[in-house]
């Protein structure tokens, strides 16, 4: 890894950070594909949010976790959640997991057309994944209903988020340095057991 330059792609940059720690290492490990993983517990609305989001956004790609293959990071992560409870313990395990190399997740509170009381559990979401771990402090949360049994599909405030957060330059080098982070995460736990 070389030096890192302003005008090199962000991915360079990210990797040349890590090589001033240790010129040794040479990846994290992770093949980054442009794709959003949509994902979230059993019953949570995770279908209807991914089938809404490729109708609304065709331009991008979106996947669920089955069609990404071991080693492959999402550019983001959609994890959904359902109004009606709050997270588990296994709800926020599987958020770490599906994001543990990319960087921008965005949280969503799905049925908000069935339960009154979303923006609570919102809140309340919120606050135990910040908790958990300081990286989700500043996640954006939104409520969607993106298969409402009476109205309109309500996911103008996801999309916009999205297409704005995509758009930003340095997603791509947080990924990667999140991907470094997981890595050398990683390498600490082994040498400490």
């Amino acid at each position: 890894m070389t030096e890192a330059d302003p005008d090199q792609d962000p991915v360079v940059a990210a990797d040349a950070v890590v090589a001033k720690i240790d010129p040794g290492l040479t990846s994290p490990g992770v093949e980054a594909r442009d794709v959003v993983l949509v994902t979230g517990p059993w019953l949570a609305g995770t279908t209807s949010v991914l089938a809404a989001l490729r109708d609304r956004m065709p331009q991008q790609t979106f996947a669920e976790s089955a069609e990404l293959a071991a080693g492959e990071a999402p550019a983001a992560v959609v994890f959904v959640v359902s109004a009606a409870a709050p997270l588990t313990e296994s709800d926020c395990a599987l958020v770490d997991s599906a994001s543990a190399h990319t960087d921008l997740v965005i949280g969503v509170v799905s049925k908000i057309d069935a339960h009154r009381g979303w923006r609570e559990t919102r809140d309340g979401d919120a606050a135990i994944l910040a908790e958990r771990a300081s990286r989700y402090a500043h996640m954006p949360w939104v409520g969607v209903a993106a298969a409402p049994d009476l109205g309109e599909p309500r996911l103008d405030e996801l999309i916009d988020l999205l297409t704005v957060r995509l758009a930003d330059p340095e997603v791509h080098r947080r990924n990667r340095l999140r991907a470094w982070e997981a890595r050398l995460g990683a390498v600490i736990d082994r040498y400490e057991a």
